[in-house]
């Protein structure tokens, strides 16, 4: 599956290397698929849901209930809140590898920004896929209620923590080619 991945970004950063201009994730209908897994996505959530809102009813302690239910929110506001700033900083970059695109008509950039883009497009995929993750705190009894938040936690922490390592990497990548495009400028080399 990961291969299948990995190919499927390698076509991407070509197709954008051919096709700047065209929003290739659109056009190929990857937005739709993401559409369509995140309605399924839903009703598996809401099933995940209802049975963790039935478990939190058989808790006892009414603060413990309040502390669990907010937690269990807070995890789905802050998981969109990510998402949504990652989109927006993924849209940014892509656009500035399209403006440093269009004026490298020699092609002396093209590698560098085949490589930006194939790395924009795997950190794509990986947002793409946090947008479907729904965190659901496992209750299976009161005395084991705080290992099974801190777990959630943990894991919510490391999921969070590689698609941010895959932004980054992106990030400096499109840096590497801001930076290898005012080299070539100060020599000549990319036409303004």
């Amino acid at each position: 599956m990961e291969s299948l991945a990995k190919l499927f970004v390698g076509l991407v950063a070509i197709g954008n290397v051919f096709f700047p201009k065209a929003n290739l994730p659109q056009v190929l209908g990857i937005r739709d698929e993401i559409k369509q897994g995140q309605k399924e996505n839903r009703e598996e959530v809401s099933q995940k849901r209802e049975e963790f809102r039935n478990k939190l009813k058989t808790l006892k302690d009414e603060k413990k209930k309040l502390i669990v239910e907010k937690i269990d929110q807070k995890y789905d506001l802050v998981n969109k809140k990510w998402v949504e700033k990652w989109n927006k900083g993924l849209v940014r970059l892509t656009d500035i590898l399209a403006k440093i695109k269009q004026r490298d008509r020699e092609g002396k950039l093209r590698q560098v920004i085949s490589n930006a883009e194939a790395k924009i497009a795997a950190a794509q995929a990986k947002v793409d896929e946090q947008a479907l993750e729904t965190y659901v705190i496992d209750i299976s009894s009161e005395d084991k209620l705080g290992p099974s938040v801190r777990a959630t936690n943990q894991q919510f922490k490391n999921d969070i923590k590689a698609v941010h390592e895959l932004v980054k990497e992106a990030r400096k990548a499109v840096v590497e080619v801001i930076n290898q495009a005012k080299s070539l400028n100060r020599g000549g080399g990319v036409n303004e």
